[in-house]
């Protein structure tokens, strides 16, 4: 899927994502319909917008709006969950850890409980 110059999400990714992710791993809820934001997992602050994984949707998470408030105030757990992604990693080789301690790897369009 083409990524944008600025390094966000595509429409076709927020879709993908949008698709794939149909409960927020943040807080267990099931998203209704249209609710929901694309998080990046790799900051566009911490360089992410020159690496082309950044556009991805194996870098991109659905969270609720409170659920992203969330993960962007603690920052510790939220790399520790997989949540937040170092700029030196690939995003398609983190874990992310949801709120029963389960990890899951997020695939272009699907996510696999590991």
């Amino acid at each position: 899927m083409p990524r944008k110059p600025d390094g966000s999400f595509s429409p076709a990714v927020r879709m993908a994502i949008h698709e794939r992710d149909w409960f927020c791993l943040w807080c267990g809820n099931v998203f209704a319909d249209q609710e929901g934001q694309a998080h990046h997992r790799r900051p566009r602050q911490m360089g992410g917008t020159s690496n082309p994984e950044i556009g991805l949707a194996t870098s991109g998470i659905r969270l609720h709006e409170r659920c992203h408030a969330s993960v962007e105030k603690h920052r510790d757990e939220s790399m520790r969950r997989g949540f937040i992604v170092r700029s030196s990693w690939s995003p398609a080789s983190v874990l992310v850890e949801d709120w029963m301690g389960r990890k899951w790897r997020l695939w272009e369009n699907d996510r696999i409980m590991e």
